[in-house]
């Protein structure tokens, strides 16, 4: 059974969407929340008494340092959550709910949100998606790419836009019951009644550092435990490099525009010319317009390009390097510096299609570069 859904970010331009979410969900159902925070302290202020009652606590990760409560509501372990079973779990897209804290969400929804309170994630809200276009008549933006290719800038920025139209970001458009999304499906094949067409971003990074990066990303459903394990000194760097190398999934960031992408857009990308020197793409179907944009080039592409392609006079790209934030930096960094790498498997991802298509030849030689000192 699946406990949680992280496969869509559905967002709104709006700074107090995730009180609101609170607020409706609070309506008829029980909700606690992960975190005790600033940012949870000023949404439980702003509560009234009827939708502070459905909160029945807060999740701490760490009991012995967080408070015993907060604004008259508990504080408790995640293990809490099993006895409590509230309705609702709503957590942090940072913060998420780790390998180890699954079976304690067992029958509870969760619904995760950014560190901007803008995005709201979980594949049973999607439908919210053609609600809001609908009521606007405003076809949505869609970033729809694999995962870690530096999308939370994007995010970031098309959030402040505050254009009225509904936001989504997805890495699939199948559920883990491999189901079609089919109102998405249907956001694909259909723009009729919107007053614009759908527009689709896609980023593409090199597959290397984005496999590295997206193994960091769910280093703790991967290796349970693994933090404490690796600084009681049970796991070394070693041990993470070899499940790395043997278990991750390697090859999607070179097959993914042709096993999702291909699939459930109709478009062959391989098909049309790639500007390698500019760093991006736009490709006009029947019913959306596409941009593909290469992220090592995203900081020399001018914003007026992509606030025409947009339809928006204001869009401006805002760097967010949520990276450095992240409790796994230091270990992120030693893993890149000595993970040693072959001949063969630098061979393998920078001759593939996938980079050929993407980037130039002096391109691929510099990532080649960079990575040389780690050859055996």
């Amino acid at each position: 059974m699946n406990y949680i859904d992280r496969i869509s970010k559905f967002t709104v331009s709006d700074d107090d969407t995730k009180l609101k979410v609170i607020k409706e969900l609070t309506k008829s159902n029980t909700l606690m929340l992960k975190g005790h925070g600033p940012t949870t302290l000023n949404i439980l202020s702003k509560l009234k008494l009827l939708e502070k009652n459905k909160i029945m606590g807060l999740i701490s990760e760490s009991n012995e340092s967080a408070p015993k409560e907060i604004l008259g509501i508990k504080v408790y372990g995640v293990d809490s959550v099993k006895q409590i079973k509230p309705d609702y779990v709503i957590t942090n897209i940072d913060d998420g709910i780790n390998h180890t804290e699954k079976k304690f969400f067992f029958g509870t929804k969760v619904v995760e949100m950014d560190k901007l309170n803008r995005c709201l994630v979980g594949g049973e809200l999607h439908h919210k998606l053609l609600e809001i276009s609908k009521a606007t008549e405003l076809s949505p933006i869609i970033l729809y790419h694999m995962g870690k290719v530096g999308s939370s800038s994007f995010l970031m920025s098309l959030a402040k836009l505050k254009s009225g139209r509904a936001i989504w970001y997805t890495t699939k458009i199948i559920d883990y019951n491999n189901n079609v999304f089919d109102n998405i499906n249907q956001l694909f094949r259909n723009t009729n009644g919107y007053k614009n067409k759908l527009k689709i971003i896609s980023l593409v990074r090199e597959p290397v550092a984005r496999n590295i990066s997206a193994f960091f990303q769910h280093l703790d459903d991967t290796v349970p435990n693994f933090y404490d394990r690796y600084y009681s000194g049970k796991i070394h760097m070693k041990d993470l490099i070899n499940v790395f190398m043997r278990t991750f999934d390697q090859n999607l960031a070179i097959k993914w525009y042709d096993t999702e992408f291909k699939k459930y857009l109709n478009i062959d990308i391989y098909q049309e010319m790639f500007d390698k020197e500019k760093g991006y793409q736009v490709i006009s179907a029947k019913n959306f317009d596409l941009l593909l944009l290469k992220l090592e080039s995203v900081n020399n592409i001018d914003n007026n390009m992509i606030s025409s392609f947009l339809e928006v006079d204001n869009f401006i790209l805002e760097n967010e390097n949520i990276g450095e934030n992240k409790r796994y930096t230091q270990i992120y960094k030693e893993f890149k510096e000595t993970i040693p790498v072959t001949k063969d498997y630098l061979h393998k991802f920078y001759n593939s299609k996938y980079m050929r298509h993407f980037y130039s030849q002096m391109e691929i030689d510099n990532f080649i570069y960079r990575w040389k000192k780690r050859e055996v």
